[in-house]
């Protein structure tokens, strides 16, 4: 009996690229594939991405692995290196690092020749140089002759929001600190400003470069939606096995600390699922999964391995039978708002032990 599966779609990721062409016309396109891809695989999503201009990672170890299988694919370091010994490796490989600190800066003078972003906090408070070091940032990198600064980036704090003003703000704040160096050394602009969140909402502030991550997933940035509204479709779908099933009287209990007590007699299903399989153990009961195209309830708390489900209303369910935990018809938004949390939490935190199943069919 297979365990839990994650399926992962390559056809749903070549649509949701090219939803971001369709809300992004004429940009290109670094498709973020950091943290496993999303908890997908970083190789598994990348296979479906190969029509974005570039591949954007977190981490040295995530660059070093794509251009073992991407020999002249663009990939950007979003967060840079953080010692010589990384730059080395990093340019070794032509990956492109971002500089987003003093010391990055410093470590260039000491390296063969580079192409960077840079990078500026215009007001998300994390990464960048601050709006008035910059002056004094580019003054440096431009008496380095042997690096190459490929653009301008910054990342946008509230873009999930359509209605706050502070994107606006941060694309004024960004714009008129490079242009205000630009006016000084001359020379073309290339700017990467738009998470997925702005490329769906802020068509205006996307710069040149967009950074798509969670909507290549299937999953809506923004508040309150869920991919569907945005023609997304979802990437992985997540199922378990039914192991187990009693009738069970009313007023019997169900779980660790009796959380859930029946109110009427019920058929409850034992799923093979848990928390160490990355199945959040806060998920309250009541939360929906998929069982034969049904929604049905998850009744008490989540265990390390199991979960327990209500088909009270199902007909002669079987054991083996998959039970689904999200994908098509079972939004991962809806669970992941139900237990206070995002999307991108769940499918990330998924353990080695679900195994990850590649499909490319339409």
């Amino acid at each position: 009996m297979q365990r839990v599966v994650a399926t992962i779609s390559l056809a749903a990721l070549r649509h949701n690229l090219q939803r971001v062409r369709a809300f992004a016309p004429g940009r290109r396109i670094w498709a973020v594939v950091k943290a496993d891809g999303y908890g997908h695989g970083l190789l598994n999503v990348a296979r479906g991405l190969t029509e974005a201009d570039g591949f954007a990672v977190a981490t040295l170890e995530e660059g070093l692995t794509l251009r073992h299988h991407y020999r002249e694919r663009a990939i950007l370091l979003l967060e840079g290196c953080h010692d010589d010994e990384e730059l080395r490796q990093a340019l070794a490989a032509r990956l492109t690092p971002v500089v987003h600190q003093r010391h990055q800066l410093a470590a260039l003078k000491r390296q063969a020749p580079a192409t960077i972003w840079l990078k500026i906090d215009s007001g998300m408070g994390r990464l960048g140089f601050l709006p008035t070091e910059v002056a004094s940032i580019y003054r440096q990198l431009t008496a380095l002759p042997h690096v190459t600064l490929a653009g301008w980036m910054t990342h946008y704090a509230n873009a999930d929001a359509s209605d706050h003003e502070g994107t606006a703000a941060q694309w004024r704040q960004f714009q008129q600190t490079i242009v205000a160096q630009h006016r000084v050394k001359g020379g073309a602009v290339v700017t990467s400003c738009a998470n997925s969140a702005a490329v769906i909402a802020w068509p205006d502030y996307q710069g040149d470069w967009v950074r798509p991550g969670i909507m290549l997933y299937g999953i809506s940035p923004m508040l309150g939606s869920e991919g569907s509204a945005h023609q997304l479709r979802p990437v992985m779908s997540l199922t378990a096995p039914l192991i187990a099933m009693k009738r069970l009287s009313a007023g019997a209990t169900i779980g660790y600390g009796s959380s859930w007590r029946c109110e009427r007699e019920t058929t409850i299903g034992v799923v093979g699922i848990g928390y160490g399989d990355g199945y959040p153990r806060h998920a309250p009961s009541g939360s929906r999964v998929g069982f034969r195209g049904q929604s049905v309830a998850l009744l008490g708390r989540v265990s390390m391995d199991m979960i327990v489900i209500d088909l009270t209303d199902c007909s002669a369910p079987n054991i083996g039978e998959r039970v689904v935990l999200w994908g098509e018809g079972y939004p991962l938004e809806r669970l992941a708002n139900s237990c206070g949390t995002i999307g991108y939490e769940l499918t990330c935190r998924l353990t080695p032990r679900v195994e990850r199943r590649v499909i490319d069919e339409p």
